[in-house]
């Protein structure tokens, strides 16, 4: 009995260093994702980003993936979300944040089923960091993964050409009128 209780302590331990070594893959791939963004280099659809919480070792852990825009813009993604907390998706919420970690919009429902999957966008400044996130608030039932895919960044038009209203257009046309009639009477 005692040899089997070390068996799965050292298994724990084993799948704790695992997971820990995929967050630091999950860190560098976002230092690496960022520098590309900054050089202007735009990343491929297919590269997915996903991220997974230590629930297996504690809680209030927060895995995360961050980026700088290069431009004004407005960032759209799908995603997927998969607890192993059966029936309590709110023990790992998962979502986008901007500027910093703590300036966060949960995407995935707390009241919702342990698999879920639709798509979201959001604005963003040049410049402005945003990123993607997951949180283990409990610390229990195991972890989660968030995966975020086909990343499109759409820059906003940076001329900010818009169309006049009809009512500007009427004014103007009434007062370049009026001028022309005052010249004529003159």
């Amino acid at each position: 009995m005692a040899y089997k209780l070390l068996y799965i302590g050292h298994y724990l331990r084993t799948f704790a260093t695992f997971l820990k070594a995929l967050q630091m893959i999950q860190r560098i791939k976002s230092v690496l994702a960022t520098a590309a963004l900054a050089l202007g280099f735009v990343l491929p659809a297919s590269a997915a980003i996903t991220l997974v919480s230590l629930d297996a070792s504690s809680s209030g852990t927060v895995a995360s993936a961050t980026f700088a825009a290069p431009s004004a813009g407005t960032v759209s993604f799908d995603w997927s979300f998969s607890t192993l907390d059966v029936g309590f998706p709110e023990g790992d919420p998962a979502g986008y944040f901007k500027n910093i970690v703590s300036n966060t919009f949960q995407v995935t429902d707390s009241a919702g089923a342990d698999n879920q999957s639709s798509a979201a966008s959001f604005s963003v400044t040049a410049g402005q960091l945003y990123g993607f996130y997951i949180f283990s608030t409990d610390g229990l039932g195991g972890s989660a993964t968030f995966t975020v895919d086909n990343v499109l960044f759409t820059p906003r038009d940076p001329n900010n050409n818009t169309v006049p209203e009809p009512g500007s257009m009427a004014l103007l046309g009434l007062g370049l009128l009026g001028l022309a009639l005052s010249k004529k009477r003159s």
